[in-house]
């Protein structure tokens, strides 16, 4: 006990002291690296380590917040950080196991009956508790090493060549029908799909060992294939599960044969191998981790060669790969060892039983006591020692695993100048951890906190965080806002900084834009088409006539009862009111929520009057031709739409609106319009958020961060909230005046930059002004293959689809990429021709900035599955089951190819394919990128 105080004190001098042995001078620390900190339900926040000297306390700093959050211990399940770009690699003569599965590297300097010392590169000379050493096993600086992982460890050649550089997860592993299956999880690999095949090649060496640990949730059934081939099994040996056994077995053009390993418990449960697999004389051996021989399989094969790869497949349950490594082996197979006896295994093979009872560092022996005759053992001649491990299993708080792959447990003491302090059971030094070093920290803790808390609980959405917690009053004289947020299992609140971008979620939101349903038995109406402004400018599909149709019943219980007509801002608000007058300064209102009764023109997005409207849904082309801009009328613009109870359109100039009229001026003509006929206007301009929705900070005043609530109801209020008091959200909006926001009523709360985005998905935010685009001639453009579809230099069309994987794709959220979009079914034959080439194009450009998503039009996934499964293709696969989006892109002969520029243009469209398609298309896309690459350089 003396000695271990000692070294604490020992210790905590050494990290204060600076080179010359006096006190260095207090320099505040450079800030750790970023990571995820997770808690134990799944929520996720990013950020890095704060000094903090309270045990069971992890301080944890968000950049959007303007304090750190003091997370409970036993409440966090991980915190992760990222590779480094630079490869840390364990070093050491030795490897050494303790209880637990905790691992460190270094030399060995000594061994007595207590105590192990360690020379390590993480922590200097250890002194590990001998009864709490596992096995010593040669490592040599990793030099018989492949692969250590499945996300950790180094990789080298026969010749100190580096083979893999650093394990990246997911991202070095082939990844089989169902893309998207397996998910990384910290250090493990995991799935829970159906037919999810991970395979990779390994270049296996000939004679190679094997470690591997897999677990289950359950019933388990897999197949765990070494030596396979690049496209299936072809003649490896397998781990299966048949029934409740686990077996080896291998199936050659000629024989088979298999071995159990034995019985297999259904989950969650647990399986750890080591297979000797020598392709050379085709055998392979398993042993589990004691040294017990559990099969030894033979199957002659004289026209093998040796394969390279290692598969593994899920049928069924939940499958986890939690350790795989991979090593050169000398081909001397160990000797069945007796499990509960101390033991020497030598390079050979073979065994030699005795109890260990020192190391000579001087001489490099071991030095073996065997009744009366001891016997030493020149480290060059030992694979491994094992020892008896005794029963005793410490308690601890966090298992470190480090960049290197070392892994330690302990007990957390404190984390300062990004280095964590541990005490770990196994070792007598205090363990000091660089951040900088550390990988993964995991949580021991099994008694988990309540994570209740008081007041209403929502989730926090924002870029790299989705957490549960609640809001609460902020700190506003130190530097913050008047909003706090407070995550589950935090002992703290801090408050959102000035540039904060988040929404809080408390219910799932009604629809952006409730649509008023037909009326029952309503009889079909011919569209009526109004001229004006230069053409066409009202087609509506599928319009209905007929008594005024109710309001739609919402998705939750409405706060009050939501007034037909409302008032649209830029921002995205939603304000029910009675329009008055409209003039050339604005829109005069009168609302029973607001004292406000004015907003200006360039607030306003759109207005609902009181007259009811015929259900009609404009069509994509439509919207596109009503607000495309003919050349003609450029230096005369017109400023709104204005819509009949009849659904349809007409362009123009609106001058002024009273009681009974509409002045509109179309082609400089003005007209009078019964105020009875019509039911909206949409104002045509610019995209949400111009002007800024909050006047800038005046000097000397506090600064309000921006929000913007949506009730049940549909409605939406954007202010600068100011005060947070009970569970009322108060603040001030430029055009709204002062709101106060029952809380309990709210379904969502976009705080910051999150507006914008939100504002930016409403439907009346797509109705935007733009130019019609020059013919080609004036343009300068030739006959470029690709460029002759009239969508061509036109915004690509957004859209939202299920990906084959079940994930969502939204066309806008890749802007910066270059997007080829491929529309495609199986049952085309010219389309099952192109497909492969198109991916080949693309695979062969190795250009990151290029992404492929393949649209399938109207057909089963079971039937996509079938056809890339035929075609041995994996690629993003989006299913267009209504058609819709091939319809926006006017794909009516397929298949047809869209490239999308990174600003969201379309720049190219093919349709077919034919002997050139492949060159044309790869030409094409590296014009685009080139033309990209231009824009960027030059600023624009």
């Amino acid at each position: 006990m003396r000695r271990t105080r000692l070294l604490w004190l020992l210790a905590l001098l050494g990290a204060s002291l600076g080179s010359g042995g006096t006190l260095a001078a207090a320099e505040p620390p450079m800030p750790g690296p970023s990571g995820t900190l997770q808690l134990e339900g799944g929520d996720r926040i990013a950020g890095r380590f704060c000094d903090c000297d309270q045990p069971n306390i992890l301080r944890w700093q968000n950049d959007a917040f303007t304090a750190p959050f003091d997370f409970d211990l036993a409440a966090v399940s991980m915190v992760h950080f990222p590779l480094q770009a630079e490869e840390l690699k364990a070093t050491g003569d030795y490897s050494f196991e303790l209880s637990g599965g905790d691992i460190v590297f270094g030399s060995l300097l000594g061994l007595t009956e207590e105590e192990v010392r360690v020379e390590t590169a993480c922590f200097g000379v250890l002194h590990l508790q001998r009864k709490l050493v596992r096995c010593i096993s040669r490592w040599n600086d990793g030099a018989d090493l492949v692969y250590l992982g499945p996300v950790g460890g180094p990789a080298k050649g026969p010749e100190d060549e580096t083979v893999y550089k650093g394990p990246n997860g997911l991202q070095e592993w082939e990844r089989e029908h169902p893309h998207g299956a397996w998910r990384q999880e910290a250090d493990f690999l995991s799935t829970e799909k159906t037919g999810a095949l991970l395979a990779r090649n390994f270049d296996l060496p000939v004679q190679a060992s094997i470690e591997f640990e897999l677990s289950w949730e359950g019933q388990p059934d897999f197949v765990f294939a070494m030596g396979a081939g690049p496209h299936g099994y072809e003649q490896a040996f397998r781990l299966e599960v048949w029934d409740d056994e686990l077996v080896l077995l291998r199936e050659a053009e000629t024989e088979a044969d298999l071995a159990s390993l034995g019985k297999i418990t259904t989950g969650p449960g647990r399986c750890h191998l080591i297979v000797y697999l020598d392709q050379q004389h085709n055998r392979a051996a398993v042993f589990s981790p004691a040294g017990k021989l559990l099969a030894d399989l033979s199957v002659p094969e004289s026209k093998s060669e040796p394969q390279s790869c290692i598969r593994l497949a899920n049928h069924r349950g939940k499958l986890r790969l939690e350790l795989l490594r991979v090593m050169h082996w000398n081909g001397a197979l160990p000797h069945d060892a007796e499990s509960d006896k101390p033991r020497v295994q030598r390079t050979d093979g073979s065994v030699v039983y005795g109890k260990l009872q020192e190391f000579n560092p001087e001489t490099g022996e071991f030095l073996l006591a065997r009744g009366d005759q001891p016997m030493r053992i020149h480290r060059d001649q030992v694979a491994c020692v094992a020892l008896p491990l005794s029963d005793v299993q410490p308690s601890s708080e966090v298992r470190a695993i480090l960049q290197d792959g070392t892994r330690i447990r302990g007990v957390f003491h404190k984390l300062t100048d990004n280095r964590l302090w541990l005490n770990s059971p196994g070792v007598v030094e205090p363990l000091i951890v660089p951040v900088g070093e550390l990988k993964t920290l995991h949580s021991l803790l099994e008694d988990k906190p309540s994570l209740n808390a008081d007041g209403q609980v929502g989730r926090l959405v924002m870029e790299n965080v989705s957490i549960e917690g609640r809001l609460a009053p902020g700190d506003p004289q130190s530097g913050g806002s008047c909003l706090a947020w407070q995550p589950l299992g935090s002992k703290n609140a801090s408050s959102f900084g000035a540039d904060a971008a988040a929404k809080v979620i408390y219910r799932s939101p009604p629809p952006s834009a409730p649509q008023p349903r037909t009326a029952r038995n309503a009889q079909p109406q011919r569209v009526q088409v109004v001229a004006g402004g230069g053409g066409v400018i009202g087609v509506l599909a599928g319009a209905f006539g007929g008594n005024s149709p109710n309001r739609p019943v919402p998705a939750l219980p409405p706060p009050t009862a939501r007034p037909d007509p409302c008032l649209y801002l830029r921002t995205g608000d939603a304000i029910p009111c009675k329009v008055e007058r409209i003039d050339e300064r604005g829109v005069t209102f009168h609302s029973p929520s607001f004292e406000a009764t004015f907003a200006s023109h360039d607030k306003i997005k759109a207005v609902e009057l009181e007259n009811r409207s015929v259900a009609t849904k404009v069509v994509p082309s439509s919207r596109n031709r009503l607000v495309t801009l003919p050349r003609m009328q450029k230096d005369n613009p017109p400023t709104h739409l204005i819509r009949s109870v009849h659904g349809d359109y007409l362009r123009g100039r609106l001058l002024e609106m009273d009681e009974e009229t509409l002045t509109v001026e179309v082609r400089l003509d003005a007209r009078k319009i019964p105020r009875d006929q019509v039911t909206r206007i949409i104002w045509l301009g610019e995209s949400a958020g111009d002007p800024p929705l909050v006047a800038p900070k005046q000097e000397g005043a506090v600064e309000r961060l921006r929000v913007q609530t949506l009730r049940s109801d549909g409605l939406r209020f954007t202010f600068g909230a100011e005060q947070l008091s009970d569970k009322f959200l108060e603040g001030t909006s430029d055009v709204l005046g002062v709101c106060r926001v029952d809380l309990d009523e709210v379904d969502q709360l976009a705080i910051g930059g999150a507006i914008e985005e939100v504002a930016a998905d409403l439907p009346y935010q797509r109705w935007k002004l733009r130019d019609a685009r020059l013919p080609k001639f004036a343009d300068g453009e030739d006959s470029t293959p690709g460029t002759e579809s009239a969508l061509v230099g036109e915004p690509a069309p957004d859209f939202v689809l299920k990906s084959l994987d079940g994930s969502e794709f939204r066309l806008r959220d890749h802007r910066g990429k270059v997007v080829v979009l491929e529309f495609w079914a199986s049952w085309c034959g010219p389309c099952v021709d192109t497909l492969p080439r198109l991916c080949r194009t693309i695979q062969e450009l190795q250009d990151p900035g290029v992404l492929l998503a393949a649209v399938n039009l109207q057909e089963t996934p079971e039937a996509v599955h079938a056809i890339l499964d035929r075609l041995k293709l994996e690629t993003t696969v989006l299913l267009d089951q209504t058609g819709a989006v091939a319809q926006q892109y006017a794909a009516v002969a397929i298949p047809q190819t869209v490239i999308v520029d990174a600003d969201g243009n379309v720049a190219r469209l093919f349709v077919g394919g034919g002997r050139e398609y492949e060159e044309q298309v790869r030409e094409a896309i590296q014009a685009v990128l080139q033309a990209n690459s231009a824009t960027t350089a030059s600023g624009e």
